[in-house]
């Protein structure tokens, strides 16, 4: 028994090594394509599929689509991106999935464009997962949208952490959940979406899915108007009047006004 579990250890031992030997090919070939030493490049790549990592299809496809130190060869390309993703390489699923949807490209199919965007979120791609996502949300999925939003939200993916908060903030094919929209939002903000820190200053304004907060909804709304946000600008503005700081409301919406924003300047009628 110790000497069949001596065997086996040696076994995941070399194959451990196995691996790490050819994805050292793949980190060398990738370094040399950086250096746009593209005939080293591919050397090492190819080198990687002998060894038996099947990634190099995928880098070679790179090579051939972008015409890297050759003539682009957009049927190379796809035929190597094929190979790989038959190997499950999730990056040249999703990059067939952008191939078959692109006019560019001239070879649009929507039952490729689809298999392989599926395939590819299913195997992890955080993009490709929102891709479906968005999908779902046109064609009234929102069961689906989630889903696959929610995929995407696992590996920290800031689209899909947006879309998540928004869906539940208003509603979008589902019942609002203020609780949930101010856990998504606090996130998106968090990583600095502009539009989310003005909806989660919304949420601490008017107490929805947490306690009312009128100081964190102020410094929401300012961080995203100092950002660019108008619609965050106009917000702030109204919570000033609302707390009677006239004078910062005023001085914003005159601000506002001169950047175009006509309910600005009809608010400002109002109070000068």
């Amino acid at each position: 028994m110790i000497r069949i579990i001596l065997i086996c250890s040696l076994l995941i031992s070399c194959s451990i090594k196995a691996e790490e030997d050819t994805s050292r090919l793949i980190f060398k070939g990738n370094s040399a394509a950086l250096l746009t030493n593209y005939a080293q490049a591919e050397v090492y790549y190819r080198q990687a599929i002998k060894a038996g990592n099947n990634e190099g299809y995928y880098y070679l496809g790179v090579l051939e689509l972008n015409g890297y130190g050759r003539d682009k060869n957009i049927k190379k390309a796809v035929d190597l991106y094929t190979t790989a993703a038959n190997s499950n390489n999730a990056q040249a699923q999703y990059e067939l999935s952008v191939i078959y949807s692109n006019d560019k490209f001239k070879l649009k199919d929507n039952a490729k464009y689809l298999h392989w965007l599926t395939r590819s979120a299913k195997n992890g791609h955080k993009q490709a997962s929102h891709n479906l996502g968005s999908l779902a949300v046109r064609v009234g999925k929102t069961k689906t949208a989630l889903h696959y939003f929610e995929k995407a939200a696992q590996q920290d993916f800031l689209p899909s952490i947006v879309s998540l908060g928004q869906i539940y903030y208003s509603g979008i094919g589902t019942q609002k959940d203020y609780k949930l929209a101010f856990n998504y939002l606090n996130r998106a903000s968090a990583l600095n979406d502009l539009e989310s820190s003005r909806l989660l200053a919304t949420l601490y304004e008017r107490g929805l899915g947490t306690v009312k907060d009128n100081e964190a909804a102020i410094s929401l709304y300012k961080k995203a108007y100092e950002q660019g946000n108008l619609d965050a600008g106009y917000n702030l503005a109204l919570l000033y009047l609302e707390v009677k700081n006239k004078s910062e409301a005023v001085s914003i919406l005159k601000a506002l006004e001169l950047k175009g924003v006509v309910k600005a300047k009809a608010h400002l009628r109002k109070l000068i």
